[in-house]
């Protein structure tokens, strides 16, 4: 059984819940029948750094509730783990319903490869990425251009929330530049300093 897990938690192996909708949906029309969905992950260990994979079956039952059975091999032992699956009517659509995994007492969208287990994000201690990255590191971040070719930054004399998203993206580039160029400039100076003092 594996005991480590990466902190980093979209570093581990996730199971989405929309992949099994359909098969949710499809075993609530037939009855009590079993729907298959084939799963196939590439997982990193890293006590070793070496990768594998876990080829994971799906299985959804309907009786008074919904229950998802998966199973997989592990380090050559069979795994199986059984998780209800929660069934709720949506706040947006009349006559339409939400599904959620329902794992160690709480409900999500995602469950996470954790110690041989399948569980929820609340269940266990991790981190995210922009906790462990500098504050110079998240300014550096590429971000996707707001710009269209058929929006309107100014409407009547007064600027729209498009031209306000342009303005913002326009000052960050903007700081962004200068940043980089005093980057440039102090490593130019940094080298002019090392070549004197080899001198």
């Amino acid at each position: 059984m594996r005991t480590q897990y990466n902190l980093l938690l979209n570093a581990n192996p996730s199971l989405r819940l929309r992949w099994f909708v359909p098969l949710i949906k499809a075993a609530e029309k037939w009855g009590r029948v079993y729907q298959e969905k084939y799963i196939v992950l590439r997982v990193t260990d890293n006590s070793s750094g070496s990768s594998y994979t876990l080829s994971i079956t799906a299985e959804v039952e309907v009786k008074d509730i919904i229950l998802l059975t998966l199973r997989w091999e592990d380090e050559g032992a069979q795994q199986t783990q059984t998780i209800w699956i929660l069934k709720e009517e949506s706040h947006l659509i009349s006559g339409s319903y939400v599904y959620f995994f329902f794992c160690d007492g709480y409900k999500s969208k995602n469950l996470y490869y954790i110690c041989s287990k399948w569980k929820s994000r609340r269940d266990f201690p991790h981190r995210y990425y922009d906790q462990i990255i500098t504050r110079r590191r998240r300014q550096l971040r590429p971000k996707e251009s707001p710009y269209k070719d058929y929006g309107k930054e100014y409407y009547r004399g007064k600027i729209t929330p498009y031209g306000k998203r342009c303005k913002k993206y326009d000052a960050r580039e903007y700081k962004l530049a200068q940043i980089m160029y005093d980057m440039f400039v102090s490593g130019i100076h940094k080298k002019a300093e090392r070549r004197r003092t080899k001198k």
